[in-house]
């Protein structure tokens, strides 16, 4: 598995071999997954380099805070415990403003664990996401973002598939350089 993350990223950096480093940036904040049976509150952080204006490569770690309930398999309540994920981090930024915002696109590509009842389970993850960026100061910016978790889970559990993937809001504030006017 490690080795398909590193050819992605050594391909990654191969389309870019001609790119102007712009700078980067780091930062932490919460972020809120809205699934079916209430929500999982995360807290994490991640850093990127600036490749160019527009451009940016990364990575992004979260674990969670709250435990989520999957409901009565069994004839007992189960819920996940623990969860955490993170993975590599590609975003856009569109250079036209909405107001005194900046919009893009994010996504995450990675993987995680999580333990129910007492038992761990490992995925992969995907996160697709439309971002929103707002320059505070010189070196600080709020990131917005909301989208959808797709998973794909190692091997089976018994709560049934793709429990994870569910609609998610974040709200990051990143310090360091950006080119956000």
């Amino acid at each position: 598995m490690k080795n398909k993350y590193i050819i992605l990223i050594f391909l990654a950096l191969l389309g870019l071999k001609h790119a102007k480093a712009q700078g980067g940036f780091g930062g932490f904040g919460p972020k809120y997954d809205a699934g079916s049976n209430g929500g999982i509150l995360l807290f994490g952080g991640g850093g990127a380099w600036q490749v160019d204006k527009n451009f940016h490569l990364g990575g992004r770690g979260l674990g969670s805070i709250n435990s989520y309930p999957l409901g009565v398999f069994d004839g007992n309540e189960q819920s996940i415990t623990s969860l955490g994920y993170g993975g590599l981090v590609s975003g856009y930024t569109h250079a036209k403003k909405i107001g005194s915002w900046q919009w893009g696109f994010e996504s995450l590509f990675g993987s995680g664990g999580f333990t129910a009842n007492e038992l761990s389970y490992r995925f992969m993850v995907i996160e697709p996401s439309l971002a929103l960026w707002k320059k505070l100061n010189h070196f600080m910016h709020l990131n917005i973002t909301a989208g959808y978790r797709f998973t794909i889970e190692e091997s089976p559990t018994p709560f049934g598939e793709r429990k994870l993937n569910m609609p998610f809001i974040q709200a990051f504030i990143y310090f360091g350089y950006r080119p956000v006017k």
